[in-house]
């Protein structure tokens, strides 16, 4: 967050509601087993495609416009496209 400009205040809101997040696995009618995971969102956050952006924006800058690459993200799909005359 803080290398795409966003204030240190915000970083530190976005660090602390990511961190801590627990869930519960079962399977087959087993008992659920308690995980902790390293971060994540609440299912169905509003603000986890933001979060996803901001993750992955350095995939956007690895396609070199001039030499006619681009890339694309929306929601959480990126793709690249070259362009070229031949292969």
């Amino acid at each position: 967050l803080r290398k795409r400009g966003v204030p240190v205040e915000y970083a530190k809101w976005a660090h602390h509601k990511l961190k801590g997040r627990k869930t519960l696995l079962t399977f087959d009618g087993t008992d659920p087993v308690l995980f902790e995971l390293p971060c994540g969102t609440d299912q169905g956050c509003p603000s986890s495609g933001i979060w996803f952006q901001f993750y992955n924006a350095d995939l956007l800058d690895i396609p070199q416009i001039h030499n006619e690459e681009y890339g694309v993200a929306f929601v959480d799909d990126t793709a690249y496209v070259a362009v070229a005359d031949t292969m």
